[in-house]
Parts: structure tokens; sequence; C-alpha cells
């Protein structure tokens, strides 16, 4: 109801729904440190880690991405970790004798569930950059009728002509390998442009 409200004569207030976040953005690590040297370290610095996420690099699946994210078990663990690190001043945080960056991990766009219920596109990670859209097709074809197939980069998009085939091609081909790399493929989360606009601008921010 206060979102946009306006306070004074032009002056507009925004009111967005708290999120207990358990995820924080960890960016400046070395790109040769694999995942299990990152969980390891976060574990000895900070309490309450449950996981850790790290992305290849597009060009390099034997490199990370250099950054990483830190999931903890609740929004007090992982406030906790982020007031700790960020309290190394006037001495930066480092590992690996890299400065780090830590700060809150954008929350995940959420999705009605009845919506998502009704999805037919496949999103795909962690693609090698030189795959082709064909490969691709081909690969998912053998599971179910593709549409189509949109791929950007290291990630591409995989259009069915119905859900279930959809579903079928995801428990398919989630954790197989295309052109050498392992691929995670989950459902398409479908936004409105306002929304994935203002999601993007807050990233930027």
């Amino acid at each position: 109801m206060l979102n946009n409200y306006e306070i004074r004569r032009g002056k507009n207030i925004g009111v967005c729904p708290s999120v207990d976040n358990c995820r924080l953005f960890v960016g400046g690590i070395p790109k040769t440190v694999v995942r299990e040297q990152i969980l390891t370290e976060m574990q000895k610095i900070t309490d309450g880690v449950q996981n850790v996420i790290v992305y290849p690099s597009a060009n390099d699946k034997s490199k990370n991405r250099g950054f990483a994210f830190v999931e903890y078990d609740s929004h007090r663990s992982a406030a906790m970790a982020r007031r700790k690190l960020l309290r190394q001043i006037p001495q930066p945080f480092t590992l690996w004798g890299h400065t780090i960056a830590v700060d809150w991990a954008e929350p995940e766009l959420e999705v009605d569930d009845d919506i998502m219920q009704q999805v037919k596109v496949l999103y795909v990670r962690n693609l090698h950059i030189d795959t082709q859209e064909s490969t691709i097709a081909e690969t998912f074809q053998k599971i179910a009728p593709v549409e189509r197939v949109k791929k950007i980069r290291d990630y591409a998009f995989v259009h069915f002509t119905t859900k279930e085939d959809a579903r079928k091609a995801k428990q398919a081909i989630d954790g197989s390998k295309i052109d050498g790399c392992e691929v995670e493929v989950t459902l398409a989360k479908p936004v409105d442009r306002e929304t994935y606009a203002r999601h993007t601008r807050n990233k930027l921010m």
C-alpha cells in the first residue's frame, strides 16, 4: 500500500518485502581456487556455512569466475558472517593473497508455483562457450521434440511444445555432459519485463 506513496509533493517512497537472505556474495577469489578450498576457508572463518556455489568460467571450465555464493543455515548466521568479514577494516579481508569483497547475494526472483507448473522452457547452464545451438537441440531432441534453442555464451534456453516434455528432458539431461561439460538444467523462470528490469537495476546498484 505504501509503495510509491507520496510523502510530500514530488517525493515518493519505495517499499519492497523484506527477505530473510541466507546467502552471501564473495568476490575477488583467485580463479584457480576450487569449491572445496572456498568451503574449507569460509567454515574456518565463519559459523553456519552449509554450502558454497561456484560457477566455472565460460572460457575455461577448469577455472571459476572469480566469485562464489556462500549459503548459511539462517539469515542470522549470514548477517553475522557479513558483519565479521566487513569488520576487517583497516586491514581488508584477504584469502589466498587476494582482497575479498563480501556483500549480500541478490535474492532469486520468486515466481508463483502455479505459473511454474506451466513452464515449457528449460534453462541450461555451464555449457562450453563453443557449443552450438544445433548440438544442444540434438541432445534434447533425443528425449522430446524441441521447438527452438537460444544460446547465450555458456547458457541456453530450450523450448518445448509441452510442459511434460520439458520436465522429462530436464530429468534426463540434468547432470549429463554436452561437449564434455557437465550441465545444470532447471525450469526457466518466466518474468515480466518490468520485474526483470527492476531486478537488474537492483543488481547494479
